[in-house]
């Protein structure tokens, strides 16, 4: 009897550990292409110019979105706390109310790849809300993990003027 329960104890085990290593297997299997695609919320960005200095563009609470998909084309907006209403309704009738919206509003879409090494991803810009950036290659480094993915990037101007960026994104849940 005893050696019975002993059999089925040990079926049981390996049973388990067998399910638990096909899982973890189906995991892996998951490329880092596959495992970037979806939506993200941004969490914090952090700039400096090319003096070290930081870069304020979008105030201590900004918020944004980077939507990647399955073809390889991504959007990318961010906008800072200290964006104002216009001044004369909702229509921006003066290069103040132009400068002000703009001074903290980031968008741009295009494509995107992930490098051999999984460990960048190259922006290709199609359009941006500034139209130098339109047809910029952007490159980062890029650290994920299952629902945290952070991008940073260093020696070329960033779209905000900085030398040094470093943004992290949270996935938004289905």
């Amino acid at each position: 009897m005893r050696s019975r329960r002993r059999m089925i104890a040990l079926v049981s085990f390996l049973a388990i550990n067998a399910s638990v290593l096909v899982c973890a297997k189906k995991v892996e299997a998951v490329s880092r292409p596959e495992q970037i695609v979806g939506t993200w919320s941004l969490v914090s960005i952090y700039e400096e110019d090319a003096g070290g200095e930081d870069v304020d563009s979008f105030g201590a609470n900004p918020e944004g979105h980077l939507v990647l998909d399955r073809s390889g084309h991504f959007s990318l907006e961010i906008f800072g706390e200290r964006r104002k209403s216009a001044a004369h309704s909702q229509v921006i009738r003066t290069s103040a109310d132009a400068q002000s919206l703009l001074q903290s509003s980031l968008a741009y879409f295009g494509t995107y790849s992930i490098g051999e090494d999984s460990g960048s991803l190259t922006l290709t810009v199609q359009r941006s809300l500034f139209p130098n950036l339109d047809n910029a290659v952007l490159q980062s480094s890029i650290t994920l993990s299952a629902n945290s993915l952070e991008l940073e990037s260093a020696g070329a101007l960033t779209p905000t003027g900085a030398a040094y960026s470093h943004l992290r994104w949270r996935r938004v849940a289905d």
